[in-house]
């Protein structure tokens, strides 16, 4: 009995021990951020209108964060967008403000305001936070805005928006202002007085203010978008934020070239409407919308309105203010000196143009379209921040000088004239430099007249290899190429382009519709060992009926042979042949076109090289003589060689030869006589050149 009760202890024992073990011992904290752990802290808007995204492997951190801050921003927007249709649900159900919330304007009214706020806070938004599982390799992102942030995109939003969408009564809309400012505010204090303690996280980027510093509330600038000190009649502004005083100030004045370049949009578009004739309305047509683009770094006149700290998110909002007058009148003096400058330009220009100094009136052509773009976007940015001046700063450029210059640089150009002189259609094996440099002359007018001092620019545009890029031409308008070498490649052909640079003298501008046509060179990767030669005769006596030719063709294979020239079969060759009449004489594109197939069945062993012969053997005199008739015989052949892998001018070598020979009494000797001699003739002349072409191996 006294076994069974020690057992029965002995159990117990153990249980308990177990049990305060189990109750004891800590749980491992869950790891990563805060953030991402307590899922309430994104469900919940709290102070934040917040998006998370994640992104799992395959792929490299920075791809896996591209991804996921892809997800995060998408559900960004979404929260914005949700948060203000409920705000302005709520503002339309409760305060009365005469308007049905479910009418098909209101609704189209809110998703309206959904959308642009949504936007707005999709441009500054900052990435809160990245944190990289260590274990599963996800990668996940915060993004987060304050909600005074997005309740004051709202406001700007809601207060652009009232007067186009007539959902509120005339004279009401102030009232409607006012009465969403409240709500907003309200709102804002009861969720930051809501969040519980355990749900503040340290702040992460910044350093805030000591915790004994007074409460800060929002100043009414923030609030209503517009500050009393800069009313909207004489300053544009536009609020920012950011983690730093720094980036809410860069991210104001971002926001401020936003709204003058959106504003110089519209007023461009109601020149060209409106006053279609004036001078400006020609140029702003001349120019596209890409060409007026406006910068933060051309603001004048601007200034910090107001900075204020929100010590509850950690968060700098700064204003920005451009006095309207003041900016104004520094770009209509831009402007004018601008004119001023680009009108003496044009007339330098035209004056060179005049007297063949085609550089140098493309330079200055340049510079005045240079500036006549600069001054155009300073008249435009003028009127849109002083629209009352508009009259006069319209009115500075009367005659719109740039279609004129534009008219003139085209006519300049169109002048020009690439050409090639020497270097094309070259056989190369791999690894080694092109026997003969690229020549190309610039030539201008049509009695092509040489350009010098013009820079050049050479490229491979297929295959690859070394050459001098940047070459400028010489007193006889020509540029001269050495490509050092054209590397091993899978490209058959290659080619070099040569085209006219005028980077340098543009100034900056895109002057991609104004080029002088480009020259290409192509270059075939042949060596002795990878070609193989198709050789056709065809014999036609004076009257053009077909004659023998077998001694030329075997004169000539027999000596391609001997110097280690790849022939193909004779069947094979006179069954291509076949293909066309006249062989001897047939234009290029139809014996390219009769020996496509052959060429397509050697790919795998090398390239095909066709080489079309025509003799013409004939009795030329007979000579009466004691032993009897003299016949004196000439044979002549014309072999061309044609490379069918060349894209144009594939007749790349002509060799003739003349056999002449005289025999006693026998004139088919003497015929025979003379075509073997001319075989001889011409098999040296086509050997000789074929090496030259080729090079030593």
């Amino acid at each position: 009995m006294s076994r069974m009760r020690m057992a029965r202890a002995l159990v117990c024992a153990t249980v308990f021990a177990v049990t305060w073990g189990c109750l004891t011992t800590e749980r491992p904290a869950p790891e990563g951020p805060l953030w991402r752990t307590q899922s309430e802290l994104i469900a919940q808007p709290g102070k934040f209108v917040s998006g998370m995204g994640d992104a799992a492997p395959p792929g490299d951190e920075e791809t896996l964060t591209r991804r996921a801050e892809h997800v995060a921003r998408a559900k960004l927007g979404d929260a914005g967008a949700d948060y203000v249709r409920s705000v302005l649900a709520e503002f339309l159900h409760e305060t009365g403000v005469g308007v049905d919330p479910d009418s098909t304007a209101a609704q189209e009214f809110v998703a309206a305001m959904g959308a642009e706020t949504s936007n707005a806070i999709l441009r500054q938004s900052l990435r809160h936070d990245t944190w990289r599982d260590p274990h599963t390799g996800v990668v996940h992102v915060l993004y987060r805005v304050p909600v005074s942030f997005v309740n004051n995109r709202l406001l700007e939003a809601f207060r652009t928006d009232l007067i186009w969408a007539r959902l509120f009564r005339a004279g009401t809309e102030d009232v409607a202002l006012a009465r969403l400012t409240r709500l907003l505010n309200e709102r804002l204090k009861a969720v930051v007085s809501q969040v519980p303690p355990e749900m503040e996280e340290p702040p992460q980027i910044g350093q805030p203010p000591p915790e004994d510093e007074p409460e800060n509330p929002p100043p009414e600038w923030l609030l209503l978008g517009r500050h009393k000190r800069y009313p909207v009649s004489s300053f544009v502004t536009a609020t920012g934020v950011g983690e730093s005083r720094s980036a809410a100030g860069q991210n104001s004045r971002a926001e401020l070239t936003r709204q003058i370049a959106g504003r110089m949009a519209t007023e461009r578009l109601a020149l060209i409407a409106v006053r279609p004739d004036s001078g400006i309305a020609r140029n702003l047509l001349a120019l596209r919308p890409a060409d007026l683009g406006f910068q933060n770094d051309v603001l004048t006149a601007d200034r910090v309105a107001g900075t204020w700290y929100d010590t509850v998110t950690d968060t700098y909002y700064v204003m920005w203010a451009v006095d309207r007058r003041v900016a104004a009148d520094t770009w209509r003096l831009r402007a004018r000196n601008a004119l001023r400058d680009a009108g003496e330009r044009l007339a330098s220009a035209r004056n060179h143009h005049k007297a063949d100094n085609h550089l140098t009136a493309a330079r200055d052509y340049f510079e005045a379209l240079g500036g006549l773009q600069r001054a155009v976007k300073w008249q435009l940015a003028a009127i849109a921040v002083d629209p009352e001046r508009t009259e006069e700063t319209a009115g500075l450029d009367p005659q719109g000088l740039l279609p004129p210059a534009q008219a003139g640089l085209a006519e300049l150009i169109g002048e020009l004239a690439l050409r090639k002189v020497s270097g094309n259609n070259q056989w190369s094996a791999r690894g080694v430099a092109l026997r003969e440099p690229l020549v190309v002359a610039l030539v201008a007018g049509d009695e092509e007249r040489p350009v010098s001092g013009a820079l050049l620019r050479f490229s491979f545009t297929a295959g690859e290899g070394r050459l001098a890029e940047h070459i400028q031409t010489g007193a006889d308008g020509q540029a001269v190429c050495t490509v050092e070498e054209v590397a091993r490649s899978d490209q058959a052909l290659g080619r070099i382009e040569c085209t006219l640079d005028l980077a340098e003298l543009a100034s900056g501008l895109d002057f991609a519709e104004m080029q002088v046509p480009s020259v290409s060179f192509h270059f075939v990767g042949r060596t002795r060992r990878n070609t193989h030669l198709a050789l056709f005769v065809d014999g036609r006596d004076t009257q053009g009926e077909p004659v023998g030719t077998h001694t030329v063709r075997a004169g000539l294979a027999a000596a391609l042979r001997e110097a280690e020239f790849t022939l193909l079969d004779p069947d094979t060759v006179q069954g291509r042949a076949a293909l066309f009449r006249a062989a001897g004489d047939a234009p290029e594109e139809e014996v390219v076109r009769a020996f496509a197939g052959l060429g397509r069945e050697l790919e795998d062993r090398g390239f095909l090289l066709v080489a079309v012969g025509k003799a013409s053997p004939r009795i030329v005199e007979r000579a009466q003589t004691r032993q009897g008739v003299l016949y004196f015989a000439h044979t002549e052949v014309v072999v061309r060689v044609i490379d069918p892998s060349l894209p144009r001018d594939r007749t790349v070598l002509t060799v003739t030869a003349d056999g002449k020979e005289a025999f006693l009494d026998n004139p088919s000797e003497a015929l025979e006589r003379s075509r073997v001699k001319a075989a001889e003739l011409c098999s040296r002349r086509l050997i000789q050149a074929l090496e030259g072409r080729l090079g030593a191996e």
